[in-house]
C-alpha cells in the first residue's frame, strides 16, 4: 500500500472512533445510512476529505493528526506508542483536561478538540450536508438539534440537568426500536455519573471529572455509558 493511502487509513480510523464511536455524527450517519440517503461508506469518506479542506475551526484537530502522522513516517526516532506525547503543543491541550494522564489516544485528542468547537462542528456539518445533497428540511435540522444536544459538553450542569425540545421522537427511533414520527418531545437529560458503573461523576466546568466522565480512564478501557446522555437518564415529558 502506498504511503498516502497508508497515513489516509491511519486518520480515517482514528476520525471514525472520534466521532461515529464517541457519537459526534452517529445519530445521523445512522439515520442517513438507514434511510437509504446517504450509505456509511460515503458519509464517513467524505466527511473527512471536507474536514481535511476545512479552514473551520473544528476540523483543525483532524489536520493536526494528519500532520503528526507524517512527521512519525519521516522520523524514525518517533515512537510508535504515545507518540502524541511527543508534540508539545497536543500534550499542552490535552493536559488542561489531566496533567497527570499519560495515556492518550490520538482519537481523545479529536474528541476533545471537537467538543472544545462544537457549535462550529455542527454549523459545518450542516454545509456537508448540502454539499452532499441533503436538503435541510425540518426532520434533518430537528436531527442536527437532537445529535448535538445527545452529546456530553463540559458546560453540562448535573446539578439542574436540562431539557430540549424536538419535534420528531429521535430517543424512542434510535434507542427503542420504534418508528419515527413527528410528535413534539421535550426531553429532560438528568445524568449525573457515567462509565459502565456510574463511577465517573459529572461536574460543570471541571475538566478532570469531564474527561473522565465523557470518554473513560486510560486503562482499563471501555466505551460503555460515556460519550451521550444516556437513554436511561432521559425523561420525555
Amino acid at each position: 500500500m502506498p504511503y498516502k493511502d497508508g497515513a489516509y487509513c491511519f486518520l480515517f480510523g482514528e476520525m471514525i472512533e472520534a466521532v461515529h464511536n464517541g457519537a459526534y455524527t452517529r445519530q445521523i450517519a445512522i439515520y442517513l445510512n438507514n434511510t437509504g440517503r446517504m450509505p456509511y461508506k460515503r458519509f464517513y469518506n467524505n466527511l473527512l476529505e471536507f474536514m481535511l479542506s476545512s479552514k473551520a475551526k473544528s476540523h483543525a484537530a483532524v489536520k493536526r493528526v494528519m500532520t503528526l502522522i507524517d512527521d512519525y513516517y519521516h522520523d524514525p526516532d518517533m515512537p510508535q506508542i504515545h507518540k502524541i506525547l511527543t508534540q508539545p503543543d497536543m500534550v499542552a491541550f490535552l493536559s488542561s483536561y489531566n496533567p497527570k494522564r499519560k495515556g492518550w489516544h490520538l482519537w481523545a485528542y479529536l474528541w476533545l478538540s471537537i467538543g472544545e468547537a462544537r457549535d462550529d462542528f455542527y454549523a459545518t456539518l450542516r454545509e456537508f450536508l448540502v454539499r452532499e445533497g441533503i436538503g435541510i428540511d425540518q426532520k434533518i435540522e430537528d436531527l442536527l438539534r437532537y445529535q448535538k444536544e445527545l452529546m456530553l459538553a463540559l458546560d453540562y450542569d448535573p446539578a439542574k440537568g436540562k431539557s430540549v425540545a424536538y419535534q420528531f421522537n429521535w430517543l424512542d427511533y434510535f434507542f427503542n426500536q420504534k418508528l419515527l414520527q413527528e410528535e413534539l418531545t421535550t426531553l429532560r437529560y438528568t445524568d449525573t455519573h457515567m462509565g459502565i458503573t456510574n463511577r465517573y461523576e459529572l461536574k460543570k466546568n471541571v475538566r478532570n471529572k469531564f474527561i473522565n466522565a465523557a470518554i473513560g480512564i486510560s486503562y482499563p478501557y471501555t466505551k460503555f455509558r460515556h460519550f451521550i446522555h444516556q437513554p436511561d437518564r432521559t425523561i420525555k415529558q
